[in-house]
């Protein structure tokens, strides 16, 4: 099956249900899923954008764009050159990225098209999780169960 053929597993909102009915914000942010989990879609690909746009707009994030590198006709023969050539396309000076791209991307060639790469040090905030320690790097959806509409002020304070 090819990447863009991956299908969602129809038995994930039920999973979230029964792992976060107990949460402070389960009622709001269920809803929420839910409505995502609707959406007339098998790809998987195609519910990710979907999903990534209303948490954006769930989270109160605003003047964010979003493209797809097939809508830019962005093409190239490994993750460098595609990265480099969507770089390219916005005119852009700067690249940000986690710091385990170390491992597939040549530096090189992005000194060479005069794009600065910087790797971020994500410093993980923590926040109220229903069972036992804190957890980190588990998903804005367990972040808007346990906190709600806080997540974003958490996000963007650490």
């Amino acid at each position: 099956m090819l990447r863009s053929q991956t299908q969602i597993c129809t038995s994930t909102l039920r999973a979230l249900e029964l792992n976060y009915k107990k949460s402070t914000y389960f009622q709001e942010t269920y809803s929420f899923i839910k409505n995502v989990f609707q959406m007339q879609t098998n790809s998987l690909s195609q519910f990710n954008i979907s999903l990534i746009k209303q948490l954006v707009k769930h989270l109160g994030i605003k003047k964010t764009k979003f493209y797809t590198s097939s809508e830019l006709h962005i093409t190239g023969k490994d993750p460098t050159e595609r990265l480099l050539n969507i770089c390219n396309y916005f005119n852009a000076t700067h690249y940000l990225t986690g710091a385990s791209a170390t491992n597939y991307l040549d530096e090189k060639k992005f000194i060479n098209n005069n794009i600065s790469l910087e790797y971020q040090n994500y410093n993980h905030p923590t926040y109220r999780q229903l069972w036992g320690s804190f957890i980190p790097y588990l998903s804005v959806i367990d972040l808007l169960f346990n906190e709600g509409k806080q997540s974003l002020k958490i996000l963007s304070n650490n």
